[in-house]
C-alpha cells in the first residue's frame, strides 16, 4: 500500500481524539500525523501545545511532535525529520527538514499568513496533515573545540613558542594563530623575527593569562573570563581578537557602578573597547554628581581627550533635556 493509499484509508477509518489521529505508529521510518478543526484549534488555544501521540521509530526511540499554532514545531530527541504538508492531492508541499533536541526547543516552519491563503489545498476539510520522514541516525556532537584544545596541550605538531613570564612556554601552531589573529598572520607571513626564531617573546604577560587567550584562540571559549575580563580586554585588543574583546565588553559592562565607572572607562578607551565606553558615559550621563564626585574621578586629569569626550557628551545631554522640558 503506497503513502496516499494508506492517507486515503485513513481518511474513512480515522483513529483519533475530536482533532488528532495517527495512520500508523510507522511506515519504514516515515509517518502521518492528522490535527482536526485545525483553524478552530488554533484560534481557541492560541499558544498551548497540540501534541500527536507517542510515535516508535527504528532503534526504538520515542517520540512525541507537539505543534503550537503560531507557526512553530518540537520534539525532544535527537532526531532529523524532513516535514511536509499532504494537500488536497495527496502531494508533499511545503516540505521542510526541522532538526529535533533533546530540550524542548521550537522551530519554525509554517506561517498562519501561508495556511490561511493555501487553505483550500492545505487545509481541507479544515484538517491539517503533516508527513514526516525519519532518519534514527543520529549525528555525533561536534568538538571541534576539545580536538583543538587537545592539539594545544599535546603540542603536536607544534611549530612556534611563545614565552610568557617566568620562562614559561606554550607550545603552539602558527597556522592556527594566523588564522584566527590578523597580528599573528602578520608576524608570521613576513620575514620577522619571530617567523625566523619560532618564538614570540611575551615575557611581559603573565603565563595564566596568556594561557587563556590563547586557549580562546584555540577553542572559541574562555573559561576564566569572568574572573579576567580585566586583565584579557587588553590583549584581546592588542591581536585583534574581537569576539573576544566583545565577550569582555559585556561581562566589565555588568561591573559598572559609581565606584568602578572611571576606571572601566579609561580601560575601555585605552583599548578601543567602543561599545564599553558608550555604555559607561551614558551611565555617568544618569549618575553625574555621584560619579564626578568618587574618589577616582581624578584620574581623568590624566586623560584630557577623554575627559573633554565626557563633558561634551554630558553637555550635549543637559541641554537634551533642558529642550524636552
Amino acid at each position: 500500500m503506497s503513502i496516499k493509499d494508506q492517507l486515503s484509508d485513513s481518511a474513512s477509518k480515522p483513529i483519533a481524539d475530536t482533532y488528532c489521529h495517527t495512520v500508523d505508529k510507522m511506515y519504514h521510518s516515515s509517518f502521518m500525523w492528522t490535527i482536526e478543526n485545525f483553524t478552530t484549534h488554533r484560534g481557541k488555544y492560541n499558544n498551548e501545545l497540540i501534541s500527536s501521540f507517542c510515535f516508535e521509530s527504528i532503534g526504538n526511540a520515542k517520540f512525541n511532535i507537539h505543534v503550537i499554532p503560531k507557526n512553530r514545531l518540537s520534539d525532544y530527541f535527537f532526531i532529523m525529520a524532513e516535514v511536509s504538508i499532504l494537500n488536497l492531492g495527496n502531494e508533499e508541499t511545503n516540505k521542510k527538514c526541522v532538526e529535533f533536541f533533546e530540550e524542548a526547543k521550537f522551530n519554525q516552519f509554517i506561517s498562519n499568513k501561508y495556511l490561511n491563503e493555501n487553505a483550500l489545498a492545505l487545509l481541507p476539510e479544515d484538517k491539517l496533515t503533516l508527513y514526516f520522514k525519519m532518519n534514527p541516525i543520529k549525528v555525533t556532537e561536534c568538538k571541534i573545540s576539545n580536538d583543538f584544545l587537545f592539539l594545544l596541550e599535546s603540542k603536536e605538531l607544534s611549530d612556534v613558542v611563545l614565552k610568557a613570564d617566568n620562562n614559561q612556554e606554550i607550545h603552539a601552531h602558527k597556522a592556527i594563530l594566523s588564522a584566527r589573529s590578523s597580528v599573528f598572520a602578520a608576524m608570521f607571513r613576513n620575514d620577522m623575527k619571530e617567523n625566523k626564531e619560532n618564538t614570540v617573546d611575551l615575557s611581559h604577560i603573565k603565563y595564566d593569562l596568556l594561557i587563556e587567550v590563547v586557549k580562546y584562540i584555540y577553542t572559541g571559549i574562555s573559561t576564566n573570563l569572568p574572573q579576567m575580563a580585566e586583565q584579557i580586554l587588553p590583549l584581546a585588543a592588542m591581536y585583534e581578537l574581537e569576539r573576544l574583546k566583545h565577550l569582555c565588553e559585556k561581562e566589565l559592562s555588568d561591573r559598572v557602578t559609581i565606584d568602578t565607572a572611571t576606571k572601566l572607562l579609561i580601560l575601555a578607551d585605552n583599548h578601543s573597547a567602543q561599545q564599553l565606553k558608550e555604555y559607561i558615559i551614558n551611565y555617568i550621563k544618569a549618575e553625574t554628581a555621584e560619579i564626578l564626585n568618587s574618589n577616582d574621578w581624578n584620574m581623568m586629569l590624566s586623560h584630557p581627550i577623554l575627559l573633554t569626550e565626557v563633558f561634551t557628551a554630558l553637555t550635549k545631554h543637559q541641554l537634551t533635556s533642558n529642550t524636552s522640558k
